[in-house]
């Protein structure tokens, strides 16, 4: 994916400078947009995969990593073929781990506990979940295929850096059951969609697209989190930061 990425702003890059060397072709045209969509791994992360989590709780129902994201889109179309973006978007995702009442069954819960002296935990005072609040800044590109003035399919890429902060809680994250973990990851993101124009005058005046987005993000290996539902148990395992699929709309009008 890394290759590929690199690849594309190459061929981005070559095209846009042969663009800007054509002044009878060139268009540039400044947008501002709103960004929202919702995000979940669907067929990846769920609370049911021992394999992945290393426990598992029985009696919870089976649920998939997922949560929502929003916030904004600076693009610059340089042709009408070429677009280049940088995005800033917020992410809350969440997924149940365990039922109040319930317990935990697995290996991860005796590596976890210090004594080491059971593979089921504790029955659980709380609904536990795992909790990820994630900020995704990013810098991409759309090569655009208008099919009219309307309609305007694209496909595009995206790279960038996700700081976030993820640990185990209550379902909104406003109440800890771990320690928190602060870091920066890196995601990556392949993106198809179309916007469709609002036309008056033979001017643009409202866009509004549609996508679709695949690429997640994730934590080093053996990432530890500690004081984990009890205290001084520590959980090691790779842990979600961005559920791997995202679906959404963006809103602009024209500058």
């Amino acid at each position: 994916m890394k290759k590929f990425f690199i690849l594309f702003f190459i061929v981005v890059l070559t095209f846009s400078v042969n663009i800007m060397a054509d002044e009878e072709k060139k268009e540039e045209s400044f947008k501002m947009k709103v960004i929202a969509a919702l995000s979940n791994d669907v067929s990846f992360t769920n609370n049911k995969d021992a394999g992945f989590w290393g426990f598992v709780d029985e009696n919870a129902e089976k649920q998939y990593f997922g949560g929502y994201m929003f916030g904004m889109i600076m693009a610059l179309r340089f042709s009408e073929n070429l677009e280049l973006f940088m995005d800033i978007t917020i992410l809350r995702s969440n997924l149940l781990m365990g039922k109040a009442g319930s317990y935990l069954k697995g290996i991860a819960v005796w590596d976890a506990n210090p004594n080491h002296s059971s593979s089921i935990s504790p029955i659980l005072d709380n609904d536990i979940y795992y909790i990820s609040k994630a900020t995704m800044g990013r810098v991409g590109g759309r090569f655009i295929y208008p099919i009219n003035d309307i309609v305007e399919p694209y496909i595009g890429l995206a790279a960038g850096l996700v700081p976030f902060e993820i640990g185990f809680g209550n379902q909104d994250g406003s109440r800890a059951y771990s320690d928190i973990i602060n870091e920066i990851a890196v995601t990556y993101a392949l993106i198809f969609g179309s916007d469709f124009n609002l036309i008056a005058d033979n001017k643009k005046i409202l866009t509004i697209g549609l996508f679709l987005e695949f690429g997640g993000s994730a934590t080093e290996p053996g990432t530890e989190i500690t004081n984990w539902i009890w205290q001084n148990w520590t959980y090691h395992a790779q842990f979600p930061v961005i559920p791997a699929y995202r679906l959404g709309f963006t809103l602009s009008f024209n500058i």
